[in-house]
C-alpha cells in the first residue's frame, strides 16, 4: 500500500509540473502576441509621418522649394525664398505699336509683369529676355523688342535693392486669333541653380 501511494503521489506531482509548464508556454505565447499588437501603432505612426511629409512637399511655401511646376492664375504671386516676388497680371493686345513696330504674326500681346524685392539683400529679377515666354498648345513665343509701348511703361529687369518694385509690360508677337485665355506665361529660371518653374494661366 505504501508503494502504491508513492506512485500515485509522484504521478500527481508530475501532472502538476506538466500543467505548470504548459501554462507557462501559453502565457509566453499570449505575451508575445500582446507585444506584437503593441508594436503595430508604431508602424501606423511611421505611415502617418510619411503621409505628412508628402503633404508638406506638395504644399511648399516657396517656388524654389517645390518639386514640380507651380501653377498659378494671372494676378497670383510667386514667392521665392530670397524675398523676390513676381506676378504676371495679364495682357493687353495691340495690332500696332507706334509708327514702326508691326507684328509679323498678327498682334502684340503685352504682358503686364511685376517683380518686387521683399528680402534683405539685392536680388536679380526675372529676365524678360531669358526667363519669360508665352505658351499656346505646342507653340512658344519669346519676347520682342519694340521701340514704343504705346504710352506704357516697359518692364525693366535686372538687380534691385530691398523694397524696390519693377513693373511694366513685355511685348510678344503672337497670332491675331489668340486672347488671354489661350496664352500661358512661363517663368523658368535655372540661373545659379535657382530651379524656378512657374506657369500662370487664365482662371
Amino acid at each position: 500500500m505504501q508503494r502504491r501511494n508513492f506512485i500515485v503521489t509522484c504521478g500527481a506531482a508530475t501532472t502538476t509540473l506538466l500543467a505548470g509548464c504548459a501554462g507557462s508556454d501559453d502565457d509566453e505565447e499570449e505575451n508575445g502576441e500582446d507585444e506584437e499588437e503593441e508594436e503595430e501603432p508604431a508602424e501606423n505612426g511611421d505611415a502617418d509621418e510619411e503621409e505628412n511629409g508628402e503633404e508638406e512637399g506638395e504644399d511648399a511655401e516657396f517656388i524654389d522649394e517645390a518639386d514640380d511646376q507651380v501653377e498659378l492664375a494671372y494676378g497670383e504671386e510667386a514667392e521665392h525664398s530670397n524675398g523676390m516676388i513676381a506676378v504676371a497680371h495679364g495682357f493687353e493686345f495691340e495690332d500696332q505699336l507706334g509708327d514702326f513696330d508691326e507684328p509679323d504674326q498678327g498682334q502684340f500681346a503685352l504682358l503686364e509683369f511685376e517683380a518686387r524685392n521683399e528680402g534683405d539683400e539685392a536680388e536679380r529679377t526675372p529676365s524678360a529676355w531669358q526667363d519669360i515666354v508665352l505658351l499656346h498648345d505646342d507653340s512658344q513665343y519669346d519676347s520682342e523688342f519694340v521701340s514704343d509701348m504705346g504710352g506704357r511703361e516697359e518692364y525693366d529687369d535686372g538687380e534691385i535693392q530691398p523694397d524696390v518694385t519693377r513693373e511694366g509690360y513685355i511685348a510678344f508677337d503672337v497670332p491675331g486669333d489668340l486672347d488671354e485665355g489661350d496664352l500661358d506665361t512661363l517663368w523658368h529660371d535655372d540661373f545659379l541653380g535657382a530651379d524656378i518653374d512657374v506657369r500662370w494661366t487664365a482662371s
